[in-house]
């Protein structure tokens, strides 16, 4: 086997970094979803915290933005993004050939055909438009890839012994996973049907113990949202400081009514619709011959596959949100996989042993499958613009002295924040989102962090612009903003 072949993984990461970094906003941008981009960057940038659950592996290891002296913010944040989804597609790449492989060594093939799952996925719109602004869907992506291969790597190992290191190591990393966004649970119920074979033996049984060591470990990064809420930092949504405000953030309980099973029902058939148009209907078709090849000769693998799949789409449709479509990632990943073991198959065991046969089938079929993909992503990341960047300067910038900036959208305050604290830097201006003053913590954290305003006075039942602005002291300027027509929030 050539040592070129099991780099074929790296070189699609690289590919699609630079894809990423060649579409990328060079700053904070509503479009793609990219609403809340405003909120992330204020609170990595202000060491704070986001809406619920919190997202603390997010916030502590965007970190590493702060360490590049060049750029702005949130467009170092952007490529964070770019990094994660770039590793997440060379983790898909080598999972993809482990899968091949089965219980044997990855072939050249098999890597090269990993590498083509790698692409795949990191072509997919919803992959790619998040990997290339402020979120942390990408992060999130990286650990769902990341515990794929962990899976199979422990499922592949020699010995109990073995298996019991890497176990643990998929523990940990699940449960940091877990505090990039809840989605990657999806994936440890995957991993749990796929690893279930071998958790029962009697040393695997201590390596069970030592997983979930290494689980509650990683999970205990969840810590840093009561220990940052204590310090009273600039963002601090739901101020987890006691362990009531701290289980209601991190359940994310003031949103536990979207999930309506009726939607459920009614959406579950145009969301498949919505799978086939992110992979491509090439892509689906391949991706279904291969879990056909894994009813023959992987069948657990399928099971617990479809299982996955199911709950995720249920979960997805039922789930009243405007922003869901990143929630299928582990669908998505598991898709990509059963397209390689396709690809795999056709090419290299049901065709001829001819070199040409096979080398024009794996082309055109590497085409079939990206060529849709690369169209669709590149023509959606075209129209990407960094209006919220703009407007959010203008706006701070403009403001009087000592103002008060009164907005009814989220999207819009949090450009309007972001700016205040962190591309113009006005410590003077105090941005409001109207609505948030109905929320306890929120209403009580400003009326202690800007006594003169009175905020505490607020009636929380009346909380439109106008109301907010006659409950102000008199002489206070106030600027009230309107979204245009670019802003969107959830």
């Amino acid at each position: 086997m050539s040592r070129l072949a099991r780099l074929a993984p790296v070189a699609a990461g690289l590919l699609m970094l630079a894809f990423y970094l060649a579409t990328m906003p060079h700053g904070l941008t509503w479009d793609l979803g990219g609403a809340d981009g405003g909120e992330l960057a204020t609170g990595v940038y202000t060491l704070g915290l986001v809406h619920p659950p919190g997202y603390p592996t997010y916030l502590l290891l965007a970190q590493a933005a702060r360490l590049v002296p060049v750029a702005s913010f949130a467009w170092k944040l952007n490529v964070f993004s770019a990094l994660c989804a770039a590793g997440a597609v060379v983790l898909v790449g080598y999972t993809a050939s482990r899968v091949i492989a089965g219980d044997g060594r990855a072939s050249t093939p098999a890597f090269l055909t990993g590498a083509l799952a790698g692409l795949a996925f990191g072509l997919i719109e919803v992959v790619w438009t998040q990997a290339i602004i402020t979120e942390v869907y990408a992060l999130a992506a990286l650990f769902c890839a990341a515990l794929l291969w962990l899976a199979l790597h422990a499922d592949a190992a020699p010995d109990d012994r073995a298996f019991t290191r890497r176990l643990a190591s998929f523990g940990l990393v699940a449960g940091l996973g877990l505090g990039s966004h809840y989605m990657v649970g999806l994936v440890m119920l995957f991993a749990g049907g796929l690893l279930f074979r071998r958790g029962h033996r009697p040393l695997a049984r201590r390596g069970n113990l030592l997983a979930l060591l290494a689980f509650l470990l990683g999970l205990a990064v969840f810590a840093y949202l009561p220990l940052r809420a204590g310090a009273v930092p600039l963002n601090n949504w739901g101020n987890p400081d006691t362990p009531a405000r701290f289980v209601q953030v991190v359940t994310a309980a003031d949103y536990a009514g979207r999930f309506r099973p009726g939607l459920a029902a009614a959406r579950l058939a145009p969301l498949i619709g919505v799978l086939v148009r992110q992979l491509s209907l090439p892509g689906m078709a391949l991706a279904l011959l291969g879990l056909s090849v894994w009813w023959d000769t992987r069948r657990p693998l399928l099971v617990a596959a479809a299982i996955t799949i199911t709950l995720n789409l249920v979960l997805v449709a039922g789930y009243d949100s405007a922003d869901t479509l990143p929630y299928l990632y582990p669908t998505l990943l598991l898709l990509v996989l059963t397209l390689a073991e396709a690809v795999y198959r056709v090419v290299f065991t049901w065709l001829p042993e001819q070199r040409w046969a096979r080398g024009l089938a794996a082309a055109g079929l590497a085409a079939l499958v990206l060529a849709p993909l690369a169209v669709r992503g590149a023509n959606t990341t075209a129209r990407v613009t960094t209006e919220a960047d703009a407007f959010g300067r203008e706006v701070v910038s403009s403001a009087p002295p000592n103002s008060v900036i009164l907005s009814e959208d989220e999207a819009l305050s949090f450009a309007i924040r972001y700016a205040a604290v962190v591309s113009v830097g006005r410590a003077d201006v105090v941005p409001i989102d109207t609505r948030l003053l109905a929320l306890d913590w929120f209403r009580r954290d400003m009326a202690e962090a800007y006594p003169a305003l009175g905020l505490d006075a607020v009636d929380p039942s009346a909380l439109d612009v106008a109301s907010v602005q006659r409950a102000l002291p008199p002489g206070v300027p106030v600027v009230i903003v309107t979204p245009p027509a670019a802003a969107t929030g959830d």
